[in-house]
């Protein structure tokens, strides 16, 4: 899949960092997506509402946290580029 969207950046003509910040994103949150949909579908919003924000919460958490225990995190100052900034937006 990486290869495959590195590919795809260079074939459009955009960068590496939008492609993995866009269709990799998506790509990983559609089971959260689906099983929205599915508890939307059948009413509960309850579930649907807490899904979304669980799923952020550990992806914020636990993902850049384990991430964090086995190689330190460096915030550069690249990642202030105008893709990331659009990112934060959305």
């Amino acid at each position: 899949m990486v290869i495959g969207s590195q590919d795809l950046a260079v074939i459009l003509g955009i960068t590496k960092v939008f492609v993995s910040l866009t269709l990799i994103a998506f790509g990983t949150s559609l089971p959260e997506l689906s099983a929205s949909a599915m508890a939307s579908y059948k009413k509960q919003t309850d579930f649907c509402i807490g899904n979304i924000v669980a799923s952020i919460i550990f992806n914020m958490g636990m993902v850049l946290g384990i991430t964090a225990v086995f190689s330190p995190v460096i915030f550069d100052k690249a990642l202030l580029s105008n893709e990331f900034i659009w990112l934060v937006a959305i």
